[in-house]
């Protein structure tokens, strides 16, 4: 019997590499990024299918570098858009639990999957980088 693949994958830890780090600007205005254009060969969105997933399927590495982050993941833009974007409390905390809290400077792993293609950010204050990066081989990769 085969190993998993998510055993595979841990078995595999990526170092950080430039390459392999995506950091996005946090402000407390909501904003969305498309994971699976990051780390990939996709130019625009038309072209993702095409070109590979970016971290679909991967092990990351979330870093709130300067201050804590408010995510959500869904598998549209609209899931994490409009009437659905992180929502912050004014004390800094989870205001109906509908975001996760990345706390300053505490690496937090995560996989992401096909429903997590969307990923939306925002800050209670100042303007953190949210620093993201691949730490395991693309699935099949090993």
């Amino acid at each position: 019997m085969g190993e998993s693949e998510q055993t595979r994958q841990a078995d595999f830890v990526v170092c950080p590499r430039a390459s392999l780090i995506a950091s996005l600007a946090v402000s407390n205005v909501a904003a969305s990024q498309d994971l699976s254009l990051i780390d990939s060969q996709a130019k625009d969105p038309s072209d993702a299918d095409k070109l590979g997933l970016g971290l679909i399927g991967c092990y990351v590495t979330f870093l709130a570098d300067g201050g804590d982050v408010y995510i959500i993941t869904g598998p549209s833009q609209a899931s994490v858009t409009a009437g659905n974007v992180p929502v912050v409390a004014t004390n800094g905390v989870n205001a109906v639990g509908v975001c996760w809290k990345l706390p300053a400077n505490i690496p937090t792993p995560y996989k992401v999957t096909a429903q997590d293609r969307w990923l939306g950010y925002i800050s209670a204050s100042g303007t953190p980088q949210l620093r993201i990066q691949r730490s395991s081989p693309y699935p099949q990769a090993c």
